[in-house]
């Protein structure tokens, strides 16, 4: 299932759907084990796509510590928290949180939203900002709601090292 969901979500549509369809099809593993299976099913192949990502972008690495170490903080928080959390409210947190990614999903189709961009360093307000969202999504990741592809068109590209300014 591994493949299969990191390839999903590699096109955009978000290997969180593909482990749940999945499940609910050949019942791989127990509901209550959900959203550890969810977050850790992907754990290896995503630090294989980081390390291929942090060799062709140049990334800022302030921008990229700040953001990681957010998205940590998130998680561990998410975990302790969702690891006290029964069943069906987990299945209710998970529905809230696809309805949540839907939302922005259709607001970045409609361009009310902005999606994408080329930016390789953030600081001041714009880091603040990044951190805090980085944390929600570490935290939302332990209720299944994501932190990759979350059902959206990847952005495009940015250019390679030797065309960037």
């Amino acid at each position: 299932t591994g493949f299969v969901a990191n390839v999903a979500d590699t096109v955009g549509l978000g290997s969180y759907a593909v482990v749940l369809a999945l499940q609910r099809v050949w019942a791989l593993f127990d509901d209550a084990v959900l959203p550890g299976t969810l977050v850790t099913h992907g754990a290896l192949p995503v630090a294989l796509e980081a390390l291929v990502f942090l060799q062709n972008v140049d990334v800022d690495a302030l921008t990229l510590v700040a953001l990681t170490a957010c998205s940590i903080g998130g998680g561990a928080l998410g975990g302790r928290v969702m690891s006290r959390v029964p069943p069906p409210a987990i299945r209710r947190i998970m529905l809230v949180a696809y309805a949540a990614m839907a939302l922005l999903l259709v607001a970045s189709l409609l361009q009310l939203v902005p999606v994408g961009g080329a930016l390789l360093a953030l600081r001041g307000a714009s880091l603040g900002a990044a951190c805090v969202g980085m944390f929600a999504i570490g935290a939302l990741s332990t209720a299944g709601g994501g932190g990759g592809g979350g059902g959206r068109a990847p952005p495009p590209p940015p250019p390679p090292r030797s065309q960037q300014p």
